[in-house]
Order: C-alpha cells, then structure tokens, then sequence
C-alpha cells in the first residue's frame, strides 16, 4: 500500500510540471528562444476579425496559401 501512495504522488507531482513544459513550449517567446511571437494590432484594415488593441499570438507557418493571415 506505501508504494501505490509513493507512485500516486509522484504521478501528482510529475502533472503540473509537465502541463508547465507544454505550455512553455507552446507560449514561450521568441525573445527566450521560444517559437511565438506576440503583437498588439495597431489599426483597423484587419476588421472585423482584428480590433485596435487585440493580442496576436503568431507562429511561423511551413508553408502559407491564400488567404492565410499573415503578420510581419
């Protein structure tokens, strides 16, 4: 019974640390050698998808086709 209670809690322990990497990977900014890049969009020609002042979370693509949204 003491090691299931051992394992239990090293699962316990071993959940937010990986959900912490994931996101890390996922959100980390290009600035900590991450792959995301964050803009705040300055204008109104991406309406009524985009508004003045709306947080964008970019990532490069492979390849884009048309249509894609692209930012630069």
């Amino acid at each position: 019974m003491n090691s299931y209670r051992r394992w239990w809690q090293a699962f316990l322990a071993a959940v937010p640390l990986v959900g912490m990497l994931t996101i890390w990977i996922l959100f980390a900014p290009v600035q900590l050698d991450g792959q995301t890049t964050y803009v705040i969009v300055n204008g109104s020609s991406m309406e009524p998808n985009y508004h003045f002042g709306d947080l964008a979370v970019l990532r490069q693509a492979v390849d884009y086709q048309v249509g894609d949204v692209v930012a630069y």
